[in-house]
């Protein structure tokens, strides 16, 4: 039985390249959804833009309409890549547990495992995984939160200082301010992702 053993350790060894290759291509999709959410912020910070000449009463209308536009936009976005990420952690669930029968079974050389998991278990499984100490699914509501209160407040402080629509764009964005990187809101939450 030892042989099995063996055999059955080479082949998790083996298969965790493939899970690798997985876990990047997931924090990729999760990057480029994020990286598209960045550049609708900014077309709707650079359509409405605040800074305007106008009088103080209008600039904070545009910004509670830019506000309200961005909400929307940061919930959509999230909720999209917490739908797409669990899609794919269940299919990838259901994967897993039929590659675990097959390798049982093919280094013993017989059936001890005769069934994968559900579509129901592995939905369980995925809905059940905490993220710092949250359920996935609201992990994923608390960073659309943090998002938009990163991009609430630096608005409102970015108008406050007199900031020009391309100083408030290069908050979302991050870039260089007197020859230093500066990083963007929207870096901590590809980070945070």
């Amino acid at each position: 039985m030892d042989g099995a053993n063996d055999i059955i350790a080479d082949a998790f060894t083996a298969h965790t390249i493939d899970l690798l290759r997985v876990d990047a291509g997931l924090r990729a999709k999760i990057r480029d959804l994020l990286t598209e959410l960045e550049g609708e912020i900014v077309a709707k910070l650079a359509k409405i833009d605040p800074t305007g000449p106008a009088r103080q009463s209008y600039r904070v209308q545009r910004l509670e309409k830019l506000l309200e536009q961005v909400r929307d936009t940061i919930r959509a976005s999230y909720r999209d890549a917490a739908t797409s990420l669990a899609g794919e952690l269940r299919e990838l669930a259901e994967i897993e547990g039929a590659f675990t029968v097959k390798a049982v079974n093919e280094a013993t050389i017989a059936s001890l495992f005769t069934g994968a998991i559900t579509p129901a278990q592995a939905r369980s499984l995925v809905e059940g995984v905490l993220v710092q100490g949250a359920p996935v699914s609201e992990w994923w509501g608390r960073q659309a939160g943090d998002t938009l209160q990163r991009f609430t407040d630096a608005m409102r402080l970015g108008l406050a200082q007199g900031e020009t629509n391309a100083e408030l764009i290069r908050r979302v964005r991050g870039g260089t301010q007197r020859g230093e990187m500066v990083p963007g809101l929207m870096d901590i939450s590809r980070r945070n992702a």
